[in-house]
């Protein structure tokens, strides 16, 4: 069985997600605390106007220990017919985020393809605010603040995201 990094490099694979699937199993059967898994559909959406996006892969999947919940997943478009309007965000999480304020759920992104990046920005990043079920994209930047990612520069029709986060839940 690969290394959990290992693992990582390969999950825009489908082999890799059945593998880490079953590796997860193995743990759900080894747990002494409650475990759940499941499937869930992720979408791309602007805060202020969602846009609407021909999608050629939409996959997620989700397993949840006890208030922790595991995502993964990843989202391929080949077409935008009404452009997004606001920040950028994946909506629709499996579950809402707890309601502490000081507990983020953080999410990474990777296997990133054909995405505008502002300019200066250096890597993506995602979180998940608490009580919303909502992740939240944003860019990070040499020596200023990370911002969030203006839906006025989603314009690459064929943007592949692919990403895994951690959050608690209510």
């Amino acid at each position: 069985m690969p290394l959990p990094s290992e693992l990582i490099e390969r999950l825009a694979d489908a082999g890799a997600r059945r593998e880490l699937g079953r590796l997860l199993d193995a743990l759900v059967g080894a747990a002494a605390f409650r475990v759940e898994r499941g499937v869930w559909t992720p979408t791309f959406a602007g805060t202020s106007t969602a846009g609407a996006f021909t999608y050629v892969e939409q996959l997620g999947h989700w397993w949840r220990f006890d208030s922790l919940t595991l995502i993964l997943g990843r989202c391929r478009i080949s077409a935008i017919g009404v452009a997004p309007v606001g920040s950028m965000s994946l909506p629709g999480l499996p579950f809402r985020a707890g309601p502490l304020v000081s507990l983020y759920g953080g999410v990474d992104f990777f296997a990133v393809g054909s995405f505008n990046y502002a300019a200066g920005a250096l890597d993506l990043g995602g979180y998940i605010a608490p009580s919303t079920d909502v992740i939240r994209l944003i860019e990070s930047f040499d020596n200023a603040a990370a911002a969030d990612t203006p839906a006025a520069n989603f314009t690459n029709a064929s943007c592949q995201l692919t990403f895994f986060g951690l959050y608690e839940v209510g």
